[in-house]
């Protein structure tokens, strides 16, 4: 049905959107771990990041595995069999279905995928022009760094949207990585980025609506008449 394609489309995108994510969050935090203590970073920390990072990958992967692989989806089921019963396993099996149907479509992933990919660098771009709008003078580098282990941690469900652990990683990251930087601004850089991705996504829930809300046109039957 069509719910069970939108829940597949929405999950797909939002997978491929961690998957882009990913990609950038761990050659930034294999230099975060190697380079801790030139970042003014304790080797502990840099080190956790990693493995944090590592560890939201492989959730990544086995998710992408299970979604897309029949093998790994028997395994699942086997698994689940027993908690779920009835209709509840039914839906879960035809939204599974919905799933199979961008399996085979390996070049449109692909094209998803850097899509997120671009869509990711410019959430790092946004921090980096509005520092730049701030007066405040910080090596892009960082932001490449900091930015996607700092996103990773959001995407954990530690916390109300990231809000509180955003600013906090911005301050401890940044603070120490760049001498003569106040709380204060990498506090303000980082909600300023927020407000940012809030504005940019109500402006496109506001097209989404306004197209789904225009009438569809109706296909007018014609009949011949023969005689």
């Amino acid at each position: 049905g069509e719910s069970n394609s939108a829940i597949a489309a929405t999950v797909t995108d939002r997978l491929f959107g961690m998957i882009a994510l990913a990609l950038l969050a761990v050659p930034s935090g294999i230099l975060v771990a190697v380079r801790a203590e030139q970042l003014g970073l304790q080797k502990q920390f840099g080190r956790l990041s990693f493995l944090i990072v590592l560890g939201f990958v492989c959730v990544l992967g086995l998710a992408a595995a299970v979604i897309f692989s029949r093998r790994f989806a028997k395994i699942v089921d086997r698994i689940l069999r027993p908690l779920l019963f009835g209709n509840l396993r039914e839906r879960f099996k035809r939204v599974y279905e919905s799933f199979q149907v961008y399996a085979g479509r390996v070049r449109n992933l692909g094209v998803v995928l850097l899509v997120a990919l671009c869509v990711q660098v410019l959430r790092v771009v946004v921090h980096y022009e509005i520092s730049k709008a701030m007066g405040l003078s910080i090596p892009s580098m960082y932001f490449f760094l900091f930015i996607p282990v700092i996103a990773i941690f959001i995407a954990l469900p530690i916390s109300l949207g990231g809000l509180g652990v955003r600013e906090g990683l911005g301050i401890f990251f940044f603070c120490r990585a760049v001498s003569g930087l106040g709380e204060e601004q990498a506090f303000t850089m980082g909600l300023l980025a927020y407000l940012v991705g809030i504005v940019v996504s109500l402006v496109g829930g506001v097209i989404y609506f306004s197209r789904s809300s225009r009438p569809r046109p109706v296909e007018k039957e014609t009949t011949g008449r023969h005689g």
